[in-house]
């Protein structure tokens, strides 16, 4: 998710709507982004932390300065060679990356227009 579309999300969570036709409430709006901003960076471990054996992972490498990723299945002690040849800075589990189920997600609370922005 880039940072418009949270933006976006967040004035129709807060009722600002499409065109600005309802009150707009700014805290709502600054909740729904720390919210938003919390869930994406909750889901990275630091490389002190091992991951589960056989899970698939992403890493954040540092290539030159450039951050690069990597997908792969945890083995033990591969995992430990290459978060040093590779300069892990990070990892995620997948699992952890991928939405949950629609139908999981849902709740009464948020409007259909705010789960179809943040589904795209």
């Amino acid at each position: 998710m880039t940072r418009e579309q949270i933006e976006k999300a967040a004035m129709l969570f807060a009722g600002a709507g499409e065109r600005g036709e309802c009150p707009y409430n700014p805290d709502a709006k600054n909740g729904f982004i720390a919210g938003a901003e919390w869930r994406i960076n909750a889901v990275w471990h630091d490389v002190s932390e091992k991951p589960k054996e056989n899970r698939l992972i992403l890493t954040e490498d540092d290539y030159c300065g450039e951050p690069d990723y990597c997908i792969c299945q945890v083995t033990y002690p591969k995992f430990e060679d290459d978060i040093i040849l590779f300069c892990t800075k990070r990892w995620a589990y997948i699992d952890d990356l991928l939405p949950e189920r629609k139908e999981e997600a849902e709740c009464g609370h948020v409007s259909n227009e705010v789960q179809q922005t943040l589904w795209k």
